[in-house]
């Protein structure tokens, strides 16, 4: 059986990955060493090198150098790539000096998901990344078609052995013959040898024998509208993390940064409102709306044409302007559901569902979500989010929780803030920062309206089937839908001070690949957390299930 290559349009695709990743240290080197290579580049460029001014460029000469070593080592490793169908297990092989081989059983593929970047989009490229719940395979920079028809091909593969498993289960179970036994053994060998990856190495010929399920019926779909698209940008926080990158581009170049203009616009202001202080709030409000609208258009780019398809047991995402990112998700291996609302989203309404999976590996920086948990419905009214969910996963209830944290808990959710603001006010006395006081007592106030927030927000709900926990954080709120056949692990704790004001904190864990998802609720009643825990063992009494050590301790 043959082995197949990587497109050549990996070569370009992996360099414009490499760059990306080397970016920060090539802007710092020509930051620091701008005028010494300016003055070393113009001396080239008359004629009048010499090897005294090699000292002058002696630092981007060795990284250049580095990276020339890093890139071609790259280039050998994907030439030397190889990847193939044997026995039922799909295999990948890769390395220079040595043969890293990763093998994954067809049976035991969670999912299948395809990203492109900018490149691979230009070229019609993707990258196919093939998932279980214990490690994942990446096939980078193959044709688009053929990613899919391999895509189709796997998953009909497993979805064929299920098949041909439950059919042989059925037969053993009832009235059989030996013919029927024959047959079921010659398609389970006619599976194993339908589909192939031999033939020519370049992908060009693969042949899909089968429907693509890509063009299978949709169930149903979803699409973010641009209206959607640009009001998700403006409440999604993304303002935070463009100053975040502002902020530490400043900090670390700050001696080489023109402040001047800066601070004549200041001057500018304080001289139209007559006061330094209004001068400074005027201009950062300026740099707030410049960033917030960069934010917004940094998601509007992330998460562009966002859809969500349902074919049969999967669900099909896909979004991405630049970087093209399409995943496919089995309904079987969710383990929860996460709905999560930030206090902008809450007041117009709009909120977003999450699904905990159960692969470690199926995520990474580039995807929208955080360890385990993938965003199915970014951004949608609640109402309609609630009743899109429980059409794809009508075994769950989401029910509405009850909130259940009393007044006397108030002093535990505002101890360290309080804690905090003291020594903040002692460091503002002894280096006599007047205004520190101001932004002190401002922080202080936000959080304990935060705190009252958290208080007022958080409960429980207890259903037949189904525990939900709502949790909040800074101007934020949560709420985990758990089944309890789900849950790894329930713990009640407390302490001295808790027992006293008859306060427990309770803490669910569920499965998401090699950790687990939690779902915390703290300082609660004690008689709602027991309530918990006692409603979860009659669920397995009466199911007849054994639970697991963790939980009844």
């Amino acid at each position: 059986m043959s082995k197949h290559t990587l497109h050549p349009i990996s070569y370009i695709s992996t360099l414009f990955t490499f760059l990306k990743s080397w970016i920060l240290p090539i802007v710092i080197l020509l930051f620091l060493n701008f005028s010494e290579i300016l003055h070393a580049f113009r001396k080239i460029m008359n004629g009048e090198f010499s090897i005294g001014m090699f000292n002058e460029i002696i630092v981007p000469f060795i990284l250049a150098i580095i990276m020339t070593v890093f890139y071609l080592f790259t280039v050998i490793e994907i030439y030397r790539t190889r990847f193939y169908i044997e026995d039922r297990v799909f295999i990948h092989e890769e390395g220079i000096f040595s043969r890293a081989t990763k093998e994954i059983d067809i049976d035991r593929i969670q999912s299948i998901n395809i990203k492109q970047n900018i490149v691979e989009r230009i070229a019609k490229a993707a990258t196919l990344e093939i998932t279980t719940p214990g490690q994942s395979i990446e096939v980078s920079s193959i044709k688009l078609a053929f990613a899919e028809a391999l895509e189709t091909q796997l998953m009909e593969m497993k979805q064929s052995t299920s098949k041909v498993d439950k059919e042989h289960r059925n037969i053993v179970i009832g009235e059989t013959s030996q013919h029927n036994e024959d047959k079921i053994l010659d398609e389970t060998n006619e599976i194993s040898t339908e589909v192939r990856l031999d033939g020519p190495t370049s992908d060009d010929h693969y042949v899909d024998h089968a429907q693509p399920s890509r063009t299978q019926k949709v169930d149903y779909s979803y699409k973010l509208s641009m209206k959607d698209l640009l009001l998700m940008g403006m409440t999604s926080g993304a303002i935070g993390t463009f100053l975040t990158l502002v902020f530490s581009a400043l900090a670390l170049f700050d001696d080489l940064i023109n402040f001047g203009p800066i601070f004549e616009w200041i001057e500018v202001i304080e001289k139209s409102f007559g006061s330094h202080w209004i001068g400074i709030v005027v201009l950062g409000l300026i740099f707030t709306l410049i960033a917030f609208i960069f934010g917004t258009i940094l998601n509007v780019i992330k998460y562009y044409d966002y859809t969500m398809e349902v074919r049969g047991d999967y669900v099909y995402i896909s979004f991405g302007l630049f970087n093209k990112v399409t995943r496919n998700i089995p309904k079987s291996r969710v383990q929860g559901i996460y709905e999560s609302q930030n206090l902008f989203r809450k007041f117009i309404g709009y909120t977003e569902f999450n699904v905990v999976i159960t692969s470690e590996d199926m995520l990474n920086a580039d995807d929208d979500s955080e360890g385990t948990k993938v965003m199915i419905l970014p951004f949608i009214k609640k109402d309609e989010g609630l009743n899109i969910m429980q059409s794809l996963f009508t075994h769950y209830e989401f029910n509405s929780v009850r909130r259940c944290i009393p007044w006397r808990a108030f002093n535990r959710f505002i101890f360290w803030e309080t804690i905090i603001f003291v020594v903040a006010m002692g460091v503002c006395y002894y280096f006599d920062l007047t205004w520190g006081y101001y932004v002190v007592g401002v922080l202080y106030i936000i959080g304990i309206l935060s705190n009252v927030y958290d208080m007022r927000m958080s409960g429980y709900a207890l259903g037949d089937n189904e525990l939900s926990i709502t949790d909040t954080g800074l101007f934020s709120i949560s709420t985990n839908f758990i089944r309890y056949d789900k849950i790894m692990e329930l713990d009640l704790s407390d302490n001295y001070f808790m027992r006293r004001r008859k306060l427990k904190n309770v803490n669910v864990k569920i499965a998401a690949g090699l950790l687990s998802h939690d779902a915390d609720l703290y300082n609660a009643e004690a008689d709602d957390a027991l309530a918990i825990r006692n409603h979860f063992y009659r669920y397995h009494e009466e199911k007849g299930g054994v639970m697991r050590e963790e939980i009844r301790s």
